[in-house]
């Protein structure tokens, strides 16, 4: 792998993290990272000239090697300052292919990007006049949106990972919070959502995580032998789902057990 998608692919850890543990197969020392650093800002800064607080979410590389990142930065709104999506396309050399940025009327919040033979798929949290909203964004690999769908039960819902398998199928692993910050009693669910390449939503998966959600990452998984796995690190919980209903085929209770802060993870990487 050329060493500048090297250097694209860490930028987000290093925005997030005193130190990558693990990441690509190399370790890495912490000058390594403040130098890694350093020519991930030059890089981007060739593409977005001219704003200063741009936060980097997420990389991928698609089936092409090429890489894809999601940004975002505040702009002045009808109620406000809001959260701008960017999807920048990068070639093998770290050069931009394409840049283009999702038009919407409200604050987008992304988690994750990942890219198979049938798109570009981008899934977080979109807000809009009180209402947050779990969303799942499809772009074609020449940067042209091709669907968008929304999905909200509780009053937050958000969509935290990815994963897709040879069929098409897109499985998004999120949860839905039931009541706002500061109620007496907090609850809220983990969700995996099944889609097919349309963008229609084919069933949903839910388990009730009681007040610990704040912890949690709930993330869709996809084995080598396309088998679709639910997790939720800081339960130490996995669960084998059927494709066909998204009934529990396998799996470990959570029942009884609390979640361990020690155990949090952030798409896959410690954070420290």
């Amino acid at each position: 792998m050329h060493k500048q998608i090297s250097t694209l692919l860490l930028t987000l850890l290093l925005f997030n993290s005193i130190y990558v543990s693990y990441a690509l197969g190399m370790h890495f020392t912490l000058s390594q990272v403040y130098t890694v650093e350093e020519e991930a800002e030059s890089l981007f800064s060739g593409v977005f000239d001219g704003i200063r607080d741009l936060f980097i979410h997420d990389m991928c590389l698609g089936p092409d090697l090429n890489a894809y990142s999601i940004c975002t930065h505040s702009s002045e709104g009808d109620d406000g300052l809001k959260s701008v999506l960017h999807i920048v396309k990068w070639n093998q050399e770290a050069q931009p292919i394409w840049a283009t940025v999702w038009n919407t009327n409200g604050s987008v919040y992304p988690d994750k990007i990942i890219s198979s033979d049938d798109g570009i798929f981008i899934t977080g949290r979109y807000s809009e006049n009180s209402e947050m909203k779990l969303f799942l964004l499809c772009y074609s690999h020449s940067g042209e949106e091709l669907w968008v769908r929304y999905f909200s039960e509780g009053v937050r819902n958000e969509g935290y990972s990815l994963a897709t398998t040879k069929d098409g199928s897109i499985y998004v692993g999120g949860h839905v919070r039931w009541n706002i910050m500061g109620a007496e009693e907090w609850n809220a669910s983990a969700i995996i959502l099944k889609y097919d390449s349309s963008g229609e939503l084919l069933w949903q998966w839910e388990r009730d995580l009681g007040e610990y959600f704040w912890y949690l990452q709930v993330n869709a998984l996809v084995s080598h032998d396309e088998s679709i796995y639910v997790e939720i690190p800081g339960f130490h919980y996995l669960e084998k789902l059927n494709p066909l209903d998204g009934s529990v085929l396998d799996g470990i209770s959570i029942e009884n057990i609390l979640p361990s802060p020690q155990n949090i993870t952030k798409r896959g990487f410690c954070i420290s």
